[in-house]
Order: structure tokens, then C-alpha cells, then sequence
């Protein structure tokens, strides 16, 4: 795989899938790090995809995004049973034509994103968040704007995820001067729990513009300390804010920060066995996985 920045552990935690648009394919790993399972599907068709990316598990079941507009659903043995449509006609959705995502998290019955909606009317909203029923496509659930600034805004449209999904209770790192974790769907609701080494936002030598400026964009992230990365893995939590810092030795220093999101409160830093400058992390229940990636070849090339 040259260009993943998501993926999902099986229900059992034995088996991890990533979706690499780079390659065209979607991977299955074992504990071990080997691949035991190649899935490509090339194709427009509504059960194909060219470019897979952002695996993620519902339940027994993976979401994996094959285009902008269109998820697909795959059962445990990796194979493709339904698509979910992010884009409809006038008779599907009177409303709404488009949701453009640039960040997501799956949550149990819907997936929460951050992006802009577009109407039947051909008119894109401002920057926002929302939320999708699975099973209902007028089931859009919209939870107000965004208003990022411009240092905000190329954060929001890079990985890793800012969204994360309890369950059906979603939580969103905003990348503000001052950094902070809210709850959609709960207005004002704001953790108060957050590493105070890492709640101040830096200044980056760079910012995302285009593809041009994504390999300057990512060095840019890599060479401060900055929490850039909300996970959760089951109902209840806790989040995990994934941080980093670099060593004047050499590398970087990776930080886990659970979060209970029940009492407020912040547990013990984790501290992760790398020193790589990028990687891949994909925690679960009773486990997590950590993939060091290498140097950014080009755009859309960074081979984990």
C-alpha cells in the first residue's frame, strides 16, 4: 500500500483491512503484518471502485469510500453487498443533491462528516458538519457551521480524522488557536479534558493549498508538536487524541491520550513504540496496530 491514512480491525481484532487508492486495492492483514487478501474491484459500476480509501467497521460490517459521493458495504468475508449513496436525485432527496466530505467518522447508525451539502437547487452551503442515517438518505442531520480559518481549514481537509464516532455520539477536534473537543449535537458542550502541552496550535511553515503542497504540508505537521488526530472504538469510548512531537536526536515521539468522555476527564499518556516521522494508527478494543510509512515520493505515493 502507497497512500493510506485509515483502517479498520475486524470484530474479533484479529484481521486489519486498508483501502489504498493509490494501488486500486483493498488489503487484509494479520497480526502479524502479512497481507492475506487482495481485493480489487476496478470499475464505475456501483458495486466497483478505482480509487478505495478510509476503511472503516460498522458492526460486523466495513465501510469503505470508493469515490466522493458513493461508500460501499462489505460483509466480514470482503464482499461487496450494498452501496451508500452521498449523492441523489430530486425523488431520492427533495432537499439536498451532494454531501461533499472532507473529514468522517462511522458511528453505529449514521456517519457523521465535516464538508459542505449541496441542494437540488445546485447551491453548496459554508463549511459544516452533519450527520447521515445509513438507511435514510432525507435523514440528514445538520449540526451548524464550521467557520475554520485558513490555518484550520487545511487541517480539516487532511488526515488524520478530527471527527470520531462513539457509537452514535460524535466528537470533533476543532484545530483552532486554542485546541478543543466538542460534542455535535450537544451545542457548547466542549471537553475541558485536553493535554495542556499540546492545546496551543503552532505555526506551520506551510499550508495546504492543493496537491502541489501536500508532500511541504505533511513535513510541515510532522517537524511540531501537535495533536491532530481523534479515534474512538466502541460506545462509551474513551476518545484517543493521537500526538506527536519531534526529538532533537531525530524522529518523532508519538503520544496516545485516552479521554473519558463520561466523567471528563484525562487518563495516562501512552506512549507508542516509534520514532517514525509518519505513521498509520489503527486502534481497537484490546488492540492496536502502528505502521511506520516512509517518505512522501510524490502525491498520493507514501508506502506504509
Amino acid at each position: 500500500p502507497i497512500w493510506v491514512f485509515r483502517a479498520a480491525w475486524d470484530a474479533a481484532e484479529e484481521r486489519l483491512l486498508l483501502a489504498d487508492p493509490g494501488s486500486g486495492t483493498i488489503y487484509q492483514y494479520d497480526r502479524t503484518g502479512r497481507i492475506v487478501r487482495r481485493l480489487q474491484k476496478l470499475g464505475n459500476g456501483p458495486l466497483e471502485f478505482r480509487k478505495p480509501s478510509n476503511a472503516m467497521r460498522v458492526g460486523e460490517r466495513y465501510l469503505v469510500r470508493a469515490e466522493p459521493y458513493r461508500r460501499l458495504w462489505l460483509d466480514s468475508d470482503l464482499r461487496i453487498r450494498a452501496a451508500l449513496p452521498f449523492s441523489w436525485d430530486e425523488e431520492e432527496n427533495p432537499e439536498y443533491s451532494y454531501l461533499g466530505y472532507l473529514n468522517e467518522a462511522a458511528g453505529s447508525t449514521r456517519s457523521f462528516g465535516f464538508g459542505k451539502i449541496g441542494t437540488q437547487e445546485n447551491e453548496w452551503s459554508e463549511w459544516e458538519v452533519f450527520a447521515l442515517d445509513y438507511e435514510n438518505p432525507r435523514g440528514i442531520e445538520r449540526y451548524g457551521p464550521v467557520n475554520p480559518d485558513v490555518v484550520e481549514e487545511s487541517f480539516l481537509s487532511s488526515e488524520p480524522s478530527k471527527l470520531a464516532a462513539c457509537g452514535d455520539e460524535a466528537y470533533f477536534l476543532r484545530m483552532t488557536p486554542e485546541l478543543r473537543i466538542e460534542q455535535l449535537g450537544r451545542p457548547g458542550r466542549r471537553l475541558e479534558s485536553f493535554p495542556e502541552e499540546f492545546r496551543r496550535r503552532p505555526v506551520l511553515a506551510s499550508l495546504l493549498s492543493d496537491a502541489a503542497s501536500s508532500q511541504a504540508w505533511r513535513a510541515s505537521q510532522r517537524n511540531a508538536q501537535l495533536a491532530d488526530g481523534l479515534y474512538c472504538v466502541e460506545a462509551g469510548g474513551p476518545l484517543l487524541l493521537l500526538a506527536h512531537a519531534p526529538r532533537k536526536e531525530g524522529g518523532v515521539d508519538w503520544y496516545v491520550y485516552p479521554i473519558d468522555i463520561r466523567t471528563d476527564r484525562l487518563l495516562p499518556r501512552i506512549e507508542l513504540p516509534t520514532k517514525a516521522g509518519d505513521i498509520l494508527f489503527v486502534p481497537g478494543r484490546s488492540v492496536w496496530a502502528v505502521f511506520d510509512k516512509g517518505e512522501i515520493v510524490a502525491h498520493a505515493n507514501q508506502p506504509l
